[in-house]
């Protein structure tokens, strides 16, 4: 009787694959800016430097008010160097067509607001007015 030795394939053949790269959609670029919170009080900031670079880093462009993260204990340097726009204008952080705050808005605000400016904030009820929210 003869005893066949199974056919074993000992050879292995690699390829080289293809880099590939993580392209993100090309989709609106945002402009987002974050003023400086004035209400007695308010030591938080609406974003952090980490959360502008995923901002910057994915095509955005965000402006802030020299300072704004001061109390929350960011600097400038640490806005710029995450890609952020600082900027000495309050006004020109409110010509952002979003803007970004931890504190709701605020009388100072009012003749700073873009008309069709998208506010993404929290929102005080107590404080609103019941003239301006009558339909």
């Amino acid at each position: 009787m003869s005893h066949q030795k199974p056919l074993v394939s000992t050879s292995f053949s690699y390829e080289t694959l293809e880099e590939t790269l993580d392209i993100k959609p090309k989709g609106a670029r945002l402009h987002i800016g974050i003023p400086k919170e004035v209400a007695f009080q308010e030591n938080r900031i609406a974003l952090t430097p980490d959360a502008v670079s995923v901002l910057v880093s994915n095509g955005h462009d965000v402006t802030i008010e020299h300072n704004a993260g001061e109390a929350a204990h960011y600097g400038d340097r640490d806005y710029s160097e995450a890609g952020a726009k600082i900027v000495y204008q309050r006004e020109e952080v409110f010509k952002a067509p979003i803007l970004v705050k931890s504190a709701p808005v605020i009388d100072e605000d009012l003749p700073l607001l873009q008309h069709g400016q998208m506010i993404i904030s929290p929102i005080h009820l107590t404080m609103l007015r019941p003239s301006c929210c009558r339909r």
